[in-house]
């Protein structure tokens, strides 16, 4: 994090907080890490690319034990990763000039996905593929 970077806060997670009309952000044809097209596997040193046993970034992933998914880099959605649960999850956030990051709902201009929330309140489930709050 940079100097004078706000840090996004953690709302407690309100499960009416999810929704449906969540803005969403268009389909990238191609990964600018790796340029997989959609549908294809993130090649092995993509920066972008998640474990799929993990949900974590694959370059960085020391996963060593046996798992019942495959530890194999994930595929190219279009979709940055996570922005989608976020979106499910109604983890957004818009950036207010002298307050940082502030959770809002998918209705207020400048909704961006909260990556920093997703990854403080929810938890990788490897069978779905996806972040779930318990």
């Amino acid at each position: 994090m940079t100097a004078g970077a706000s840090r996004r806060p953690h709302p407690v997670h309100r499960p009416d907080a999810a929704t449906e009309d969540a803005a969403r952000t268009p389909a990238r044809p191609r990964c600018q890490g790796c340029g997989a097209a959609v549908g294809e596997q993130h090649d092995r040193i993509c920066n972008v690319a998640r474990c799929r046993a993990t949900g974590q970034q694959w370059m960085l992933c020391a996963v060593t034990d046996e798992s019942t998914t495959v530890h194999q880099p994930d595929v190219w959605t279009g979709r940055w990763p996570g922005e989608e649960d976020c979106e499910r999850l109604g983890f957004l956030a818009r950036y207010t000039p002298g307050e940082g990051w502030i959770p809002c709902t998918a209705g207020e201009a400048d909704a961006q996905p909260d990556f920093t929330r997703l990854h403080a309140e929810a938890s990788w489930d490897a069978q779905r593929g996806r972040w779930v709050v318990a």
